[in-house]
């Protein structure tokens, strides 16, 4: 009875996803040129995902924040964001987990695309208990994904930005 105990308590389910877990550290603040110009329109999340799409918005939204992106109002940002996790794939022991994100970032003005790319990272974090390996790897997996994307948006072209 004590070796089944054990087994559901190093075995058990994951939890979902935290999204204070997620958020990027931001090594590089957004320049002048696209300061405040962002909000988050649609987030999904890929179906039995242990990453939800309300939690996965908060990360996504708290990164884009603390790195000056995000607009307090959103009806004022000129860029429109929308965020998809595509798949959450673990490796053969649970270890290592790739998150792969779609981000879409349109000019609210002319709709035009400004940025549409898949992220892919990955990350391995380990952990004696299963369930607790699943949750960190996936939340470390999407930090990191998360922190790849606000690199390559710096690279944004600002002219390409309608107002």
């Amino acid at each position: 009875m004590l070796l089944i105990g054990l087994l559901v308590a190093v075995t058990g389910c994951a939890s979902p996803a935290r999204s204070e877990k997620m958020v990027a550290e931001v090594a590089t603040p957004a320049p002048a040129t696209l300061r405040e110009r962002v909000t988050v329109t649609d987030v999904t999340s890929a179906k039995n995902s242990d990453v939800e799409s309300d939690r996965l918005r908060q990360a996504v939204e708290m990164s884009l924040q603390k790195a000056g992106y995000l607009n307090a109002n959103p009806a004022a940002a000129t860029m429109l964001l929308a965020v998809a996790l595509i798949s959450l794939e673990r490796g053969d022991i649970g270890v290592a987990t790739t998150s792969r994100i779609r981000y879409s970032v349109t000019s609210r003005a002319s709709g035009a695309p400004l940025f549409n790319e898949v992220v892919v990272e990955e990350c391995s974090k380990y952990a004696f208990a299963a369930w607790e390996r699943l949750q960190i790897s996936a939340e470390c997996s999407v930090r990191n994904n998360i922190e790849a994307f606000l690199q390559k948006i710096l690279l944004l072209r600002v002219d390409s930005v309608v107002e």
